[in-house]
């Protein structure tokens, strides 16, 4: 994790995701079952880059994360 990039508030980010095994999990615990929003904010100073979403280990999707040198969000869900 990181801190030092302009414009991120918060305590810290993932940066790096150079191999291709790279991920990040979020444990999470749903009490109440139901349609939930999924947003990820991120910055890919080098280009468009791909991620598979899986939830319950089941492939959401992938999504794209257009290349952005600020802080963007993406709509997952």
């Amino acid at each position: 994790t990181s801190t030092a990039v302009a414009g991120f508030s918060g305590s810290a980010f993932v940066q790096g995701f150079d191999a291709a095994t790279d991920k990040i999990v979020f444990p999470m615990q749903i009490t109440q079952a139901g349609t939930y929003d999924l947003q990820i904010r991120y910055q890919t100073p080098w280009g468009v880059k791909r991620n598979f979403v899986y939830i319950n280990n089941m492939l959401i999707g992938e999504i794209e994360f257009p290349a952005s040198t600020a802080w963007s969000t993406v709509n997952v869900l």
